[in-house]
């Protein structure tokens, strides 16, 4: 079962959930299962209190954190998340270091293919794109599609560049530090296996174009380079060779600076509205606010992208991340919960500079820093696609005295038993959970499917199947409200508007909702409801300027 479960964690990496939700989701079902049987089946296994007590507590509070998010379905949605990568925390900590190696170059040799495509795709796909598609057909994917073709940067299997820098940030690092330490214990294939998977992830990090992930490569490196291993006394005594270390740290800068000079052009101009600065500048004073204004609750995780345009700046670029996860889980959790979080960081961190023995232990520290490092500028953390990445390096660093079990411990303990089962408890929740978002997702898929070819009376159907699954989801309620108004045709529909105010309840922050439902009583001249409605729609998005010119319209009837 481990080997199973480590082949599935090898290849999360092809999963883009983002394109492909139901596909995510299906792979945490699978994996949840043979977590499952793994707990199950392996009679050895002993689960510390120690271990289990901490992740306890967070998920304690994150559920508590729901109670005041300003919609519960989102945050539904991110805490069964992190609940999976707690799993994988968990599964990756209980292996042995054959396991853990084994995962480790297989997470590598998959990185390998990652890499190849998306030096491929700089080489030769963009211009196969540019040569065989047609101008309107690429603005269609919108806006961001044509501004990653003329700048030249890469996707591979991930959604957008800097969402493949943020898994690649990691691996450069983790397989130049694995290349070194089989080097040094003269096992010269591997040396060239991760030394060849080394070269080839940092030029597909070079070929994405993200100036954060540049920026936690290189500290990364340089951590590797000023290697902590050593005592103290043996640094003095060869201060000629740290001074040589300093000045290719310094050497290594100016590399970053060459690297920089890549995307010069699109952050250095701030006089451009697009700029990457001055964007991730508005996304940040807008989370400043969103702290300000719930400092302790917080909006609830997941939530970031629907209370965004009421603090939005003018010239702002819509986003559903504050592109700074700090900020943004600081936003989303609440000052006491984020505290928490950075305190329990801060000691593992302390912890794992104090207990460094090897090579690999330095990669593994270095990768992380790297995610943390680029997640000051970005918001791969919540993205299961890359994410899961930093939970597995983080476990290989929480490494067991003893790689197996002392017979003493076959015994059965209460403790171990109570602990046991709580994961059992766990695994279960998120198994019925994870399957219902699977089959209320599938209706929705082909309940729109049915509602463009005209046949709404199949499409209600298979919407009131979802809702059955996901009450809490408001997406299933707007769609249900289109299908009625579909089918009233040019009548009005009362209980099309009934689902609007139904989807408003469940997200009251989304603006849209509100200006759907305007749009709706304007058709039907129903002015003071329209009305109100577009006042409501004004307050959550206040520079929407088509909102704007709708209202006005109204007043003027």
């Amino acid at each position: 079962m481990s080997y199973l479960i480590i082949f599935m964690l090898a290849i999360r990496a092809f999963i883009c959930e983002k394109t492909w939700p139901t596909a995510g989701i299906f792979f945490d079902i699978c994996f949840c299962l043979c977590f499952l049987l793994y707990i199950l089946i392996d009679p050895k296994l002993r689960v510390s209190r120690k271990y289990f007590i901490y992740p306890l507590i967070y998920s304690g509070l994150l559920l508590l954190n729901t109670f005041f998010s300003v919609n519960s379905y989102n945050s539904q949605n991110e805490i069964v998340k992190l609940w999976v990568y707690m799993l994988i925390f968990y599964f990756v900590y209980w292996q042995n270091q054959k396991n853990r190696r084994l995962l480790i170059g297989s997470i590598c040799a998959i990185s390998l293919f990652i890499s190849l495509r998306a030096i491929y795709q700089y080489a030769f796909g963009l211009e196969y794109i540019k040569q065989h598609y047609a101008y309107a057909q690429i603005v269609e994917q919108g806006f961001y599609a044509l501004e990653m073709l003329k700048q030249k940067r890469v996707v591979s299997w991930f959604l957008s560049p800097n969402l493949l820098a943020g898994y690649l940030v990691m691996i450069a690092p983790l397989a130049g530090a694995y290349g070194f330490e089989s080097f040094k214990q003269q096992k010269i294939n591997q040396s060239i296996f991760f030394t060849l998977i080394f070269i080839c992830s940092a030029v597909g990090l070079y070929f994405t174009g993200s100036w954060g992930a540049y920026l936690g490569f290189a500290i990364a490196m340089l951590f590797i380079i000023l290697n902590p291993l050593g005592n103290k006394t043996a640094l003095i005594e060869s201060r000629k060779k740290n001074n040589k270390l300093i000045l290719g740290g310094v050497f290594f800068l100016l590399i970053l600076a060459a690297l920089f000079s890549q995307r010069a052009k699109y952050f250095i101009d701030l006089a451009n509205p697009q700029n990457s600065l001055v964007q991730r500048l508005y996304y940040s004073q807008a989370a400043v606010k969103m702290i300000k204004e719930n400092p302790l609750t917080g909006i609830g995780l997941g939530n970031f992208g629907l209370v965004y345009p009421q603090f939005k700046q003018i010239n702002a670029n819509e986003t559903i991340y504050a592109h700074n996860i700090f900020l943004q889980l600081w936003a989303e959790l609440g000052t006491i919960i984020f505290i928490c979080f950075i305190f329990f960081a801060i000691y593992l961190l302390s912890r794992f500079l104090k207990k460094l023995r090897q090579q690999r232990e330095v990669g593994l520290i270095a990768a992380s820093l790297a995610f943390l490092v680029y997640n000051f500028f970005d918001y791969s953390l919540m993205i299961t696609q890359s994410g899961y990445v930093f939970f597995i390096v983080i476990a290989c660093l929480f490494k067991p005295q003893e790689d197996s079990y002392p017979e003493k411990n076959n015994r059965f303990t209460p403790d171990n038993f109570l602990n046991k089962t709580s994961f059992i408890v766990i695994c279960g929740v998120m198994i019925m959970f994870l399957t219902a978002e699977y089959c209320s997702l599938r209706s929705l898929d082909k309940a729109d499917q049915f509602l463009k070819q005209g046949q709404t009376d199949k499409a209600l159907v298979l919407a009131n199947t979802a809702l059955k699954f996901r009450v809490n989801n408001d997406q299933i309620y707007y769609f249900i409200a289109v299908c009625y108004q579909q089918k009233a045709g040019k009548l009005f529909s009362p209980t099309a508007a009934a689902y609007y105010c139904q989807a408003i309840r469940l997200n009251p922050k989304y603006a849209f909702y509100y200006a759907y439902l305007g749009d709706y009583y304007f058709s039907h001249k129903l002015y003071p409801q329209a009305k109100k409605a577009y006042q409501q729609a004004i307050k959550h998005y206040p520079h929407n300027k088509k909102f704007k010119e709708i209202y006005s319209q109204i007043q003027g009837q």
